[in-house]
């Protein structure tokens, strides 16, 4: 964007006239008392370019408009971009930045980028003084980033990727990138700060994850759509239904045992060793209570079992396991 000149009329107030009325006059903003003074930067030729792209950072662009009642009136408004537009006659790209504090900052950081040039020799002296000075502040900040080569494989005709982590200074970095600019495509070497690598990592590490949850989801889907047409069914368990206490130290199982069997095992324990004929038609806490008062109601010596059908209490099949363990023995 950089500048745009709002109420130009193409008949008597171009653009082109507006602007330079703004830098004859030196008109300042009102916000901070600027004087607009504008830079002509010349792109580099040798970097592939095209019209009215765009440099995006956190540049001041400026507008300038015509007031009603006459007059011109300047304000900077960021973040903003270079633009690059093309000329017709010669071919090359160019683009205008106001003077400010963020641009010759901007300037001086990208200065050794070589992708542009600073038409006004004064300016160019400033910013390469900052720029400097940059770089000597950066020497002595440690920073470790990741070298990111990418080269073609005579064997197999492919490009290749190697990754190397280097612990260097910032000043390390930023001049591996300056040389990125102009390598050549078949040998493309470029850097990457080990933070939005690692960044990274993570969020390859949170989708696998995801994918992995998706995947569960879909084979337990799957296994209840064929429970359902085989004509399984599985009470759900309503968690918040509490189990009825049964007084009394019950002979057998206890009640959290029960509560915890899985169901087909409980149903079929009901059935078998406690008679119980509907247990597979039961709900489990009702399973569990009518279990719970059987054991309550029964006898652990041997004539209680008399009439019982398909009953064998808990203690009474560890009796019999232990005395066959002990004839074993003797």
């Amino acid at each position: 964007m950089a500048i745009r000149v709002i109420g130009a009329n193409p008949r008597n107030y171009t653009a082109e006239k507006i602007l330079q009325v703004a830098i004859d006059k030196r008109i300042k903003d009102a916000k901070y008392g600027i004087p607009l003074q504008i830079i002509n930067l010349d792109w580099n030729p040798g970097k592939r370019n095209y019209h009215q792209s765009s440099t995006k950072g956190d540049w001041d662009d400026v507008f300038i408009r015509r007031k009603p009642q006459g007059g011109l009136e300047v304000e900077y408004r960021n973040p903003g971009a270079l633009e690059w537009i093309k000329d017709g006659l010669s071919g090359e790209y160019s683009a205008l930045c106001a003077v400010t504090e963020k641009n010759l900052f901007l300037l001086a950081s990208h200065y050794y980028d070589g992708l542009w040039t600073i038409r006004d020799p004064f300016i160019e002296k400033q910013v390469k003084e900052k720029a400097d000075e940059i770089d000597e502040a950066n020497k002595k900040i440690s920073y470790r980033f990741v070298k990111i080569s990418k080269k073609i494989n005579p064997e197999t005709g492919m490009y290749e990727t190697h990754e190397e982590i280097v612990n260097g200074t910032m000043y390390d970095f930023h001049v591996m990138r300056r040389t990125a600019h102009f390598e050549d495509h078949n040998e493309k070497l470029s850097v990457s700060p080990m933070g939005v690598n690692e960044r990274s990592n993570i969020d390859m590490e949170r989708a696998e994850i995801a994918r992995k949850k998706k995947e569960l989801e879909e084979r337990e889907r799957s296994i209840k759509e064929r429970e359902k047409s085989a004509g399984i069914s599985i009470d759900v368990i309503d968690k918040n239904r509490p189990v009825p206490e049964v007084t009394g130290e019950a002979p057998g199982y206890q009640q959290a045992e029960l509560v915890n069997m899985h169901f087909s095992k409980l149903r079929k324990l009901g059935k078998d060793e406690f008679g119980i004929t509907d247990a597979f038609k039961m709900k489990k806490n009702d399973l569990v209570s009518k279990i719970m008062n059987i054991q309550s109601d029964i006898d652990v010596s041997d004539d209680a079992f008399e009439g019982v059908k398909n009953i064998t209490p808990r203690q009474s099949m560890v009796a019999e396991i232990e005395s066959e363990m002990e004839e074993v023995a003797n």
